[in-house]
């Protein structure tokens, strides 16, 4: 009785005193973290204060997502179907003084504009990927895959 009893004490202070000095040292490691002048590690002590987990997302339906992608940007040319830019078969020329009449006409000093799809995977290439989402609700990342 009297034993156990003194048994049960000793054993409960032990895991009390463990508890707190495993509380006290992962404070301090949130406090190192929150303190140092690295954004990244700030960032994840505020993850793990607030339990945030990140949305998974799957890499193999990239396929899908440059659909969904192409689908959305389209729209823009589906509702001015006479703005739509004329097509070469590698790059997508736009005639400006269709689409900005009040724009001069390019001279040699200022050719037409002209967007390739290398230069449209260089710039998705780099992507940062740790940056926020942009007003399409489409994030760096994802962006990055598309390459």
């Amino acid at each position: 009785g009297r034993l156990q009893k003194a048994l049960y004490k000793q054993a409960k202070y032990a895991i009390n005193r463990e508890i707190r000095m495993a509380k006290k040292n992962y404070s301090e490691k949130l406090k190192k973290q929150l303190s140092s002048n690295d954004p990244t590690s700030a960032w994840n002590g505020l993850k793990t204060i607030t339990s945030y987990k990140t949305p998974s997302h799957s890499n193999g339906d990239s396929q899908q997502l440059a659909e969904d992608l192409n689908k959305f940007y389209c729209r823009f040319e589906k509702q001015n179907p006479g703005l739509t830019p004329h097509i070469h078969s590698d790059c997508l020329t736009t005639q400006l003084s269709k689409l900005f009449p009040f724009l001069p006409l390019p001279t040699l000093s200022q050719p037409a504009l002209k967007i390739c799809q290398d230069d449209i995977r260089k710039v998705f290439r780099k992507q940062k990927i740790r940056k926020a989402k942009g007003p399409d609700g489409v994030s760096p990342a994802r962006l990055k895959d598309c390459t």
